[in-house]
């Protein structure tokens, strides 16, 4: 099982990151990796919603699909991506702190058979992609407050 978090703070409000993060067809605007989303199911996004995102990981183009599974505004929003065999489970956490809001993003993937062999190099590459995807959104919430 693969496991990777990192955290950031953001001068913005939980509500407006979570707004942000919620919002599965503003994922092009601001995410550095996705190219295009959007959902299946019409917004605003609720447990069960499902949608689609067409990114880039280490270089290769990825389609997956994304079920929302869980949120709370402006608490935590959870869902499932999958991408071929591959099921990986992504929580944001907003936690309110002083100047704005403290996001916590979390990734889990359990890859089967052989592509445990990848795991250190997935570990890897997911970890970088995280901390990129959070500088970038704060960079975004920054400059278009």
């Amino acid at each position: 099982m693969i496991k990777v978090e990192h955290q950031i703070e953001i001068e913005a409000s939980p509500e407006e990151v979570f707004d942000l993060l919620a919002d599965h067809t503003e994922f092009p605007k601001w995410h550095p990796f996705i190219e295009e989303a959007g959902l299946y199911d019409k917004k605003p996004i609720r447990p069960g919603s499902k949608g689609f995102a067409k990114g880039k990981f280490k270089g290769r183009v990825i389609e997956n699909d994304i079920v929302y599974e869980r949120f709370d505004r402006p608490k935590f929003v959870i869902g499932d991506i999958t991408f071929g065999n591959v099921i990986a489970t992504i929580s944001n956490e907003f936690v309110p702190i002083p100047k704005g809001t403290r996001v916590i993003y979390r990734v889990e993937v359990k890859l089967e058979g052989l592509m445990q062999l990848s795991e250190p190099f997935i570990k890897s590459g997911l970890s970088e992609q995280v901390k990129e995807t959070l500088k970038v959104l704060n960079e975004y919430i920054t400059e278009n407050k």
